[in-house]
């Protein structure tokens, strides 16, 4: 893309003038680097990009404004292998921060003194770190306070992101009903994506992948079964997911976590299960904002657990059930 349509696209997006240029500054000095390799912007791959991203860590300037402004080029020139594999860098880094701050200060003096890898570190290098979090977490809290303090809002995701879906749900009668809505809303961006070819999140969309989806209402909503909600995520890669005919692989494509994924192809090293707690932390999110109120979630299966598909059970509020549920036995009440 050429420097001008570049600034358009920029500004259009809201950036300030100092911000495009900085963004411009950084894709430079990549540029500059991957020529003296022979190798043009357009036809960079991903063991290339680490070989620059080991030479920014080494010379402490991996910072996150620069990672993430080579990441917005990546997504502006539609190079989604790069954007993506950028992704996968910073949009996890201050979950272990979100995490430690609910611990009491001798369990967070220990965490510290464990040493996570510098970021812009490549995924494989994040299981073991993970490991040894997690076991430093149950050697000094029990199981329920274990899965309490990794199942928050770790991501920091603002209410008002959801504040449209808590509109609609404010003036919606029956949680059911919210709940097919939903989904219905869910599929149909899940179809825009597909056709306009443009990344949703962290991932292209295909026709493929809006069929896949289509099978499941808990992937962009959830089922009801009694006070419990169902919700599964979809996966992180489902293209390959899709793809994938053994198992290891597929969990793979199935889990989002950097902080474990490559564990799954190697079975190394074994991270405990709970950690999935967090993404469940996530899961639950939506539903908090909807219903007001911190929520109980149970992990049920995840890629970490053997599966191929991560899902949660989440306890609706008493509260919430008399105002937006029908009065029959929750055990036999099921949409």
């Amino acid at each position: 893309m050429e420097t001008l349509a570049l600034i358009e696209h920029f500004k259009a997006r809201g950036k300030s003038d100092q911000e495009i240029y900085a963004i411009l500054d950084d894709v430079k000095e990549l540029e500059d680097f991957i020529l003296e390799h022979r190798v043009k912007l357009e036809s960079l791959d991903v063991p290339l990009l680490r070989t620059f991203i080991a030479k920014l860590i080494r010379e402490e300037r991996n910072t996150m404004a620069r990672l993430v402004n080579l990441m917005r080029y990546f997504g502006a020139t539609r190079q989604y292998d790069l954007y993506i594999y950028f992704t996968s860098l910073v949009n996890s880094t201050d979950v272990i921060d979100q995490i430690t701050r609910r611990l009491d200060p001798k369990t967070k003096a220990k965490i510290d003194s464990v040493g996570m890898p510098p970021l812009g570190s490549d995924i494989g290098e994040m299981p073991d770190y993970t490991a040894t979090f997690m076991d430093t977490l149950a050697d000094t809290m029990d199981r329920p306070q274990l899965r309490k303090t990794l199942a928050g809002n770790n991501h920091e995701i603002p209410r008002e992101a959801f504040s449209k879906e808590k509109e609609i749900f404010d003036k919606t009668d029956s949680l059911d009903e919210y709940l097919v809505g939903l989904n219905q809303r869910g599929i149909a961006t899940l179809q825009k994506h597909a056709e306009t070819g443009l990344i949703w999140f962290e991932q292209v969309i295909t026709q493929e992948v809006v069929d896949y989806v289509k099978t499941n209402p808990e992937i962009m909503s959830a089922t009801r079964v009694g006070n419990k909600l169902y919700t599964a995520k979809i996966p992180y890669d489902t293209v390959n997911f899709l793809r994938a005919t053994d198992l290891d692989t597929k969990r793979f494509y199935a889990c989002h976590c950097p902080f474990v994924r490559t564990s799954l192809l190697t079975q190394h090293p074994k991270v405990d299960k709970d950690w999935c707690y967090c993404s469940a932390g996530f899961g639950k999110f939506l539903y908090e904002v909807l219903f007001d109120e911190e929520l109980d979630v149970e992990v049920l299966e995840t890629p970490l657990s053997g599966s191929t598909l991560c899902r949660f059970a989440i306890t609706i509020p008493q509260r919430i059930m008399a105002l937006k549920t029908p009065k029959v036995n929750y055990e036999n009440d099921r949409y």
